[in-house]
């Protein structure tokens, strides 16, 4: 029979098991696909600097007035005032521990809350607002056309200070009310300010007067079951975030389109889910929607330009799986043409880039799993007489090394993978790359594991089956 190519690059669809499923696969770990569908390794990183604390880091933020990154770890604030990573913590105030900061740039100053107080953040100290009109219990804070905004925690209100005056309040502050719930996350972009809710998300606007009301139709009927979901993605000018039925919603023209039709499955088998986390990440100029389950161990990632699911990890060579994945937060610093990421528990802050091929110095294991295929034949036996794999470097190496490739395969509805087996690979030019593997068994139904593991600028190209049917 010809050659049947696999079907290796259509992202996860990992609740989705079944005979015959051949759209998507079954599992895609640190792995991207990009325009010419291609498998490229998902960046990696190295340490960029350290708060020499022992927590997760909680937030971080690009203050584009102050050119400057900050971020928050153990209650801390922290200050990298330039691109070779120096930095310096901020005393004064502390934020809540283990909670994501939530930022607004008031220019001269840089106000932030997680569950208490807003701070409001200086190049030199950190100090709680003090006005007794302020609320008090604070997770997300916004400035919009020079008010500073926050939600007051188990209410639908917000609050905000007066104009141009982020320290003083007056008690000022309305409720989102359409369909009266809690607020619990708010942002605002594009001159309107979202309000967040568990069953709605409402837009309101500054009229001038009141100053904020309620858009006209601006009640979007989703809410979310997950604050820290919801983040707003600056290359799709829209905002992303996990509903209350467990749904990732991006907001389309004013109306919640799903994103996670492939996906939906997985993400209701998980348990907690109150605590996901939302980010926008861009990673050489390809925008990514990260979403982050801290209880479960899980964190996915949505594609806006392939439109494809992924799954980070970070590989634990004793215990031989993926564990979560170390990136707890992510912001870019565009002065300084970085992304960076801050750990979940050592206080460090990462550099991602695609030039990078570990992480941190510990491997960067990619994963591509199949789902079990027949070929579209039930009830007859399969001969694989081999595949032919095609791989491509991606980059200029100056050591001429030769990729390796590992796989694996499991037939029948088999719980159990065969040994891993690493494949001899041949060099076709400076650039191309392939791989036979022959005599591969027979099978009613087979589903294939495919892993890269080198430090080294590669992409998996194409796998292609030659099998015979009894």
């Amino acid at each position: 029979m010809p050659k049947v190519r696999l079907p290796i690059h259509e992202g996860m669809a990992p609740a989705r098991p079944e005979i015959g499923t051949v759209t998507h696969g079954a599992d895609m770990v640190n792995v991207y696909v990009d325009e010419l569908k291609q498998i490229n390794h998902w960046p990696g990183y190295d340490e960029f600097a350290s708060t020499g604390e022992t927590g997760s880091v909680d937030g971080g933020f690009w203050w584009e007035n102050q050119q400057r990154a900050i971020v928050n770890c153990n209650g801390k604030t922290f200050q990298i005032t330039d691109e070779n990573g120096t930095i310096a913590e901020i005393t004064g105030d502390a934020f809540e521990v283990g909670a994501r900061v939530k930022y607004a740039d008031f220019g001269t100053h840089l106000y932030g809350a997680n569950g208490g107080a807003i701070n409001q953040i200086s190049t030199s100290a950190v100090t709680a607002i003090a006005d007794v009109d302020a609320p008090t219990e604070v997770t997300h804070v916004a400035v919009l056309d020079r008010y500073l905004i926050g939600n007051e925690v188990g209410t639908g209100n917000f609050h905000w200070a007066d104009v141009n005056a982020p320290t003083d309040w007056s008690g000022y502050y309305s409720e989102a009310e359409s369909n009266p719930d809690s607020l619990v996350a708010l942002d605002a972009q594009k001159l309107s300010l979202a309000l967040l809710g568990k069953k709605t998300l409402e837009k309101w606007y500054n009229d001038g007067t009141t100053p904020f009301i309620r858009l006209y139709q601006g009640i979007v009927q989703s809410g979310t079951v997950a604050p820290y979901s919801f983040a707003w993605c600056e290359g799709l000018k829209t905002w992303c975030w996990l509903d209350e039925s467990r749904k990732v919603i991006q907001l389309q023209d004013g109306i919640p389109a799903s994103l996670s039709l492939t996906m939906n499955k997985y993400i209701q088998g998980l348990g907690i889910v109150s605590d996901a986390r939302g980010d926008y990440v861009e990673l050489s100029g390809r925008p990514y929607y990260v979403l982050t389950f801290p209880s479960e161990e899980v964190t996915l990632v949505y594609d806006f330009i392939s439109t494809n699911w992924y799954r980070l990890g970070s590989w634990n060579s004793g215990s031989a799986k993926y564990d979560r994945y170390r990136a707890n937060c992510y912001f870019s610093c565009p002065a300084w043409n970085l992304t960076l990421a801050g750990d979940r528990a050592n206080g460090k802050i990462y550099k991602l880039s695609p030039t990078i091929f570990s992480e941190n110095g510990s491997v960067l294991r990619s994963l591509i799993q199949t789902n079990p295929y027949n070929h579209g034949i039930d009830d007859k036996l399969k001969f694989c007489n081999g595949i032919t794999i095609k791989l491509k470097r991606t980059q200029t190496v100056t050591d001429g090394a030769t990729p390796s490739l590992m796989l694996q395969y499991r037939d029948n509805g088999k719980t159990s993978w065969t040994s891993e087996r690493t494949i001899t690979i041949q060099s076709l030019t400076d650039t191309e790359f392939i791989a036979r593997v022959n005599r591969l068994g027979s099978y009613y139904s087979r589903q294939w594991r495919f892993y890269m593991t080198d430090s080294y600028p590669l992409c998996l190209v194409s796998v292609d089956e030659d099998f015979d049917v009894e």
